[in-house]
């Protein structure tokens, strides 16, 4: 008889390997970051502690992404992809003089600032979420469970199989994550975040602020 729990079982080694590949390419973009920054300074301009800390942090949180195969790494990896899009877009627009409104900066650094605390909310409970899935296991007549589905080794002897009990039903309590690793990247990646968007709503608050009164004065 098909057992029915069996397709609930957690795989353990699981890793989606097309998104490992899109990690690697998103890490390979974050070292080419450190050319643009040498261009800047090639050019005899100088780079804000934001910048630095920005560039710096983001390629070692990239690199344990893809070390760790940490899934929820790919919540930020998207998000991140998505603002830079915009964000280069707007640089190209720029670039070949069409002109963009103000706003349109602040706006950009409020994206980018809004990405920072949505990927918290989504991946930060990854740390802490547990639940339960339906597994089967035998009781052998020593005590030692195995689960029912678990591949013998080929040395198993008849005679051990023959003395475990008919499969039984019950529910495992399992973590979000598979290991310390996957864990490490998202501890890294918020103690990274916390103070890059500490630093972002600074730019944003002592960069624009005088569009907000600017406004104001208009209305009035």
């Amino acid at each position: 008889m098909r057992d029915p729990f069996a397709a609930y079982d957690r795989p353990e080694g699981f890793h989606i390997d097309e998104i490992h590949i899109i990690g690697w390419i998103f890490y390979l973009s974050k070292v080419y970051e450190i050319v643009d920054t040498a261009i800047i300074l090639a050019k005899g301009r100088q780079t804000s502690r934001l910048h630095v800390y920005h560039h710096a942090g983001i390629i070692m949180c990239a690199w344990a992404a893809v070390r760790y195969r940490s899934p929820p790494a790919s919540i930020p990896l998207f998000l991140n992809s998505a603002v830079h899009t915009l964000m280069y877009s707007y640089y190209t627009m720029t670039a070949v003089h069409v002109h963009v409104p103000k706003t349109a900066k602040a706006a950009m650094t409020g994206i980018q600032i809004s990405q920072f605390l949505i990927a918290y909310m989504l991946t930060i409970p990854f740390l802490f979420i547990r639940y339960d899935i339906p597994v089967s296991f035998r009781t052998s007549l020593n005590g030692d469970r195995t689960i029912c589905n678990q591949q013998r080794p080929s040395n198993l002897s008849q005679k051990s199989v023959l003395t475990e009990t008919e499969c039984e039903y019950g529910y495992e309590t399992i973590s979000c994550l598979q290991n310390s690793g996957e864990a490490a990247v998202l501890w890294m990646g918020f103690l990274y975040g916390a103070p890059l968007t500490y630093m972002f709503v600074q730019f944003f608050t002592r960069s624009y602020r005088h569009l907000g009164s600017k406004k104001l004065r208009k209305v009035e």
